[in-house]
């Protein structure tokens, strides 16, 4: 009854501060170029949005804010006023454009509308949590296999702790509720592809006559781990066909932020490993499928050219090594050109992603070699740690990162952390490392608490801020340069923790013979 109560006031509570958030401004920069992009596909139509004003995100997002936009004009008329005729040069039609500008970048009503699809995003992540956490209740309240003891005392359940460590997570409660970015959405569908291919009936997503031994009998403990991979039969039509959500929902992903894009490797690997070359086959149709989908209006607008200019072209718009990212190039020096030619043809956007590859291909050189050491094969949890590594190598690696672009780290390792071995806290551990240097980069670069205190002790030093255009205060540099060894020291125990031999990619094989090292979770 306690819990229960407790339960229903933290949702109260949780509910009051996403509403208050909800209402609030953001950051405003990049709230206004989402309510233009809005208002602008909502009175033009989707086709036209790149044509008509400086949207550069793919075209996902502009099928999101469509309906947002058309809503926002139902509610102030005067949105429609915002672009006059180009014609109508009259001081009356400018002003009226102008009272509606303002009226709209001022709009808490506004706010609410565009804030509103991430929050949805944000609490599908925390359902994805819930169903990960409720197959790990499930395993965690028989008796451990093979030891003949007791199940294990009572405690929180994972299908509870998970989804409420995602909402409450500081870094989303700054990027998602507070800022607006809708950076949910991309995380969702990402952890929902590896969900769906690691897990399979984990998001229970089925097709016409789709068997049902994809699901581990009840009796074979060792195929109901959570980190394990319950197949169907080798080469069967029907285990090709679990690859197709993942690919679907990794598309998704990168038509909503390029981020997407540098899984599809491993996607690619994890597939051929657990579906085969059948699977590659349907995922990459169900991806081309869904590409087709959502591009169909450009197409027939005749507008794919300037798509594929406007959000190619949108790598180019801060070429820079590091913009606000705490990484490696923020470490070398931030906010240097990235493209210019250094070496040769050779700009350092090319030696940093020459640098991602090679970690790309010792974190899956590392897993296949646990495997083989194991005798076993690669589970889901090993899937989720690989696309961890993914993420936050292309973070600290490359160049054109900013501030809130290792957000999908979050999701993913609060993912992982149910598959700790009993009395360590590896993954628990690497969630609150993470959770700090994420929420500090972001918070050290948020316009509005910059100049307050305890950041602006010191007053200005003789170091220039290049994107505020102002010097850096003395206590703001100082805890930037915490925040990126915070972020170098963490990366570095990472890569060692998952390339050396016996680490956390070690702990989660599993071997059919019940000689894994892989313990049950925690």
């Amino acid at each position: 009854m306690k819990r229960r109560s407790g339960l229903v006031l933290f949702a109260i509570g949780y509910a009051i501060l996403r509403w208050v958030l909800l209402l609030h401004p953001g950051y405003v920069a990049d709230m206004n170029a989402y309510k233009r992009w809005a208002l602008r596909a909502s009175q033009e139509g989707i086709a036209q949005v790149y044509a008509t004003c400086d949207m550069d995100y793919p075209p996902l997002y502009a099928w999101i804010l469509a309906p947002t936009g058309a809503v926002y004009g139902w509610i102030d008329p005067r949105a429609a006023l915002i672009w006059p005729d180009p014609a109508d040069s009259s001081a009356a039609t400018a002003s009226s454009a102008a009272e509606a500008s303002s009226a709209a970048a001022a709009s808490r009503v506004f706010n609410l509308l565009i804030k509103f699809p991430p929050l949805l995003f944000d609490l599908g992540i925390g359902w994805l949590l819930f169903r990960l956490g409720k197959r790990v209740d499930t395993d965690r309240s028989h008796a451990r296999p093979g030891t003949g003891g007791p199940p294990e005392r009572r405690r929180l359940p994972w299908s509870l702790v998970l989804p409420v460590a995602y909402l409450m997570n500081p870094v989303v409660i700054m990027d998602v509720a507070y800022w607006g970015a809708p950076d949910s959405i991309h995380s969702f569908f990402v952890l929902a592809a590896f969900l769906a291919l690691g897990f399979p009936g984990l998001l229970r997503i089925r097709l016409p006559g789709r068997r049902a031994a994809v699901v581990a009998p009840a009796d074979d403990d060792a195929a109901r781990r959570p980190g394990s991979l319950a197949v169907a039969p080798a080469g069967s039509w029907n285990e090709a066909r679990f690859a197709w959500p993942a690919w679907v929902f990794l598309t998704l992903a990168t038509l909503m932020k390029p981020l997407g894009a540098p899984f599809f490797p491993l996607l690619l690997v994890l597939t051929l490993v657990w579906c085969g070359w059948r699977g590659v086959v349907i995922g990459g149709l169900a991806a081309l499928a869904t590409v087709s989908v959502f591009f169909a209006p450009f197409l027939l607008a005749g507008q794919m050219a300037t798509v594929f200019k406007r959000v190619v072209g949108d790598v180019s718009l801060m070429p820079f090594t590091s913009s606000n990212a705490h990484n490696l190039w923020w470490a070398l020096g931030a906010w240097k050109p990235a493209d210019n030619p250094v070496l040769g043809p050779f700009s350092l956007t090319h030696f940093g992603l020459l640098a991602f590859g090679i970690a790309y291909v010792a974190i899956l050189g590392a897993a296949r070699r646990e495997r083989e050491v194991a005798h076993g094969k690669l589970t889901g949890s090993m899937g989720l740690l690989l696309s961890l590594g993914v993420v936050f190598s292309f973070f600290m690696l490359s160049t054109h990162m900013h501030e809130n672009h290792l957000f999908l780290a979050i999701p993913l390792i609060l993912a992982l952390v149910p598959f700790d071995r009993p009395g360590e806290r590896a993954f628990a551990l690497l969630a609150g490392a993470l959770t700090v240097g994420i929420f500090l980069n972001m918070i050290l670069h948020d316009p509005v608490l910059l100049t307050r205190l305890p950041l602006a002790i010191g007053g200005p030093t003789g170091t220039m801020n290049p994107d505020l255009m102002r010097p850096f205060y003395a206590g703001e540099l100082a805890a930037i340069r915490f925040s990126v060894l915070w972020n170098l020291v963490v990366f570095a125990a990472f890569l060692w923790a998952i390339l050396r031999r016996g680490g956390l990619l070690a702990r989660l094989t599993f071997t059919p013979e019940g000689e894994s090292p892989e313990a049950l979770p925690s």
